[in-house]
C-alpha cells in the first residue's frame, strides 16, 4: 500500500513552497561557506571531516531544490520529491538554528541569514513546513 505525502499539497498550497526554497538556499550557501562557520575554529581534527560532508551534502541540495522547482512548474511529478525530503528537513533546520542563532547576536550568522529573516514568524513557518513535508498516511 502506498503513503501519501501531505508535503505535495504544502508545496503547492499557498506559499509552503517559498518557505522550503529559502532554507535549501540558504542551506547551498551554508554549506558553501562552512569553512568560515565558527564551528569550525574549534572543530580540531573534525574540521575535514565536515568540509568533506559539505562537499558531499552540496550537490544532493542543488539537485532537491532544482527538482522542487521543476515540481512547481508541473514538469515533475511529487515523486521525485519523496526520496529528498530528508534534505528538505535538513535544510529547515539549519535555517532555523542559523536564525536562532543571528538573533541571539552572531554577526556570522546575522550576515548569512540576512535581516529579513529573523522575524519569529519565519521560524514557526519553517516549523509548519517541518511538519508537512515529514508528514505521510
Amino acid at each position: 500500500m502506498d503513503r501519501y505525502w501531505y508535503g505535495a499539497e504544502f508545496l503547492t498550497g499557498g506559499d509552503g513552497y517559498r518557505i522550503v526554497l529559502a532554507s535549501l538556499t540558504h542551506y547551498t550557501k551554508r554549506l558553501r561557506d562552512i569553512e568560515n562557520s565558527p564551528e569550525m575554529r574549534n572543530a580540531g581534527t573534525f574540521a575535514m571531516v565536515i568540509r568533506q560532508a559539505a562537499i558531499k551534502r552540496y550537490p544532493r541540495v542543488v539537485d532537491t531544490a532544482k527538482r522542487l522547482c521543476e515540481f512547481l512548474d508541473k514538469t515533475e511529478n511529487a515523486d521525485v520529491l519523496i526520496p529528498r525530503v530528508d534534505v528538505m528537513v535538513l535544510a529547515l533546520d539549519c535555517y532555523r538554528a542559523d536564525i536562532e542563532r543571528a538573533q541571539q547576536g552572531s554577526e556570522y550568522y546575522r550576515q548569512l541569514v540576512g535581516e529579513q529573516s529573523l522575524e519569529q514568524v519565519q521560524i514557526q513557518n519553517i516549523l509548519d513546513a517541518r511538519l508537512a513535508i515529514n508528514r505521510f498516511e
